[in-house]
C-alpha cells in the first residue's frame, strides 16, 4: 500500500491510498507536469479533512487552514445533536407519548417522567458541547462520546 500527494504547478492535484506501488504509481500519475510524492498515513487523513497541502524541494507539508477546527467542532455538534434525538425518540415510546399527550396515566407520573429524561437529555447535550468545544484538535473532537440516559423513568 503506497500513500501519495501529487501536485501540479506546486498546487495539490490529488492524493490517495492504492494498493501499488510508489514506482507504479508514479508511471501511471507524473504526466503533464504532476509529480507524486509518499506522504504518511496521517497527512493524508489531513488532506482528506480539507487541510491545506503544499510541496517544497520533494517534501509535502500539510497545513490546518484558518477556522478549519471551529468548522469541524461545529459539523460534530450538529451530527451528535441529530443522533441524540433519534436516541431520544427510540427510547421515549409511542405509548409513554400517548400517554403524555392523551393522559392514559393516572395522576403526572408519565408528565414528570418526561421532564427527567428530557432534563437529562439536556443536562448531557450540554456536556457534549461543552467538551467539542473544549477540543484543541481533531481527535479530541472525535473522542467526545455522549453518555445519553437509557430510560425515561425519573
Amino acid at each position: 500500500m503506497a500513500r501519495y500527494a501529487s501536485f501540479k504547478n506546486n498546487i495539490l492535484h490529488g492524493a490517495g491510498n492504492v494498493s501499488k506501488t510508489l514506482a507504479q504509481i508514479k508511471a501511471v500519475k507524473e504526466v503533464d507536469g504532476v509529480t507524486v510524492f509518499s506522504i504518511t498515513q496521517s497527512k493524508l487523513d489531513m488532506i482528506n479533512d480539507g487541510w491545506t497541502a503544499t510541496e517544497s524541494g520533494g517534501i509535502v507539508s500539510v497545513v490546518e487552514p484558518v477556522g478549519w477546527l471551529a468548522e469541524y467542532q461545529t459539523k460534530a455538534k450538529a451530527k451528535l445533536k441529530a443522533k441524540g434525538k433519534i436516541h431520544a425518540y427510540s427510547i421515549w415510546t409511542i405509548k409513554d407519548q400517548l400517554n403524555v399527550n392523551g393522559g392514559l396515566e393516572a395522576g403526572n407520573t408519565t408528565k414528570a417522567r418526561k421532564d427527567t429524561f428530557v432534563n437529562a437529555m439536556k443536562t448531557e447535550w450540554g456536556v457534549v458541547k461543552t467538551a467539542i468545544n473544549n477540543a484543541v484538535n481533531k481527535a479530541g473532537v472525535d473522542a467526545v462520546t455522549p453518555s445519553w440516559p437509557t430510560t425515561p423513568a425519573p
